[in-house]
């Protein structure tokens, strides 16, 4: 009781301090929100990061997959087809899926 009539008298002798109580809060809450905002937007940016990395890294082994798919179907060919030994387009397309 005696904490309560003192806050009381506090506040009679001096009414702008419930003012500046409730602003001392509030400016501690937005300063907390702006916080927290700018927290949660770092994690989102990392993670719109990582996924965009994850997209190329999958793009690239899709790719690599797909040249050492095309690279075994000539490879195991026994032999060029016909005409084909010297066919500059044949050994271009196979120096270019090799490299």
């Amino acid at each position: 009781m005696a904490m309560i009539d003192a806050f009381d008298s506090l506040l009679k002798a001096h009414p702008s301090f419930l003012l500046l109580c409730l602003g001392l809060i509030s400016l501690g809450a937005t300063f907390w929100t702006v916080n927290r905002t700018r927290k949660s937007e770092k994690e989102r940016q990392q993670f719109e990061r990582l996924m965009k990395i994850s997209e190329f890294r999958q793009a690239w082994i899709n790719d690599l997959h797909e040249s050492l798919a095309d690279y075994h179907n000539i490879g195991i060919t026994p032999e060029p087809q016909p005409g084909q030994e010297n066919n500059p387009v044949f050994n271009k397309e196979l120096y270019k899926i090799g490299t």
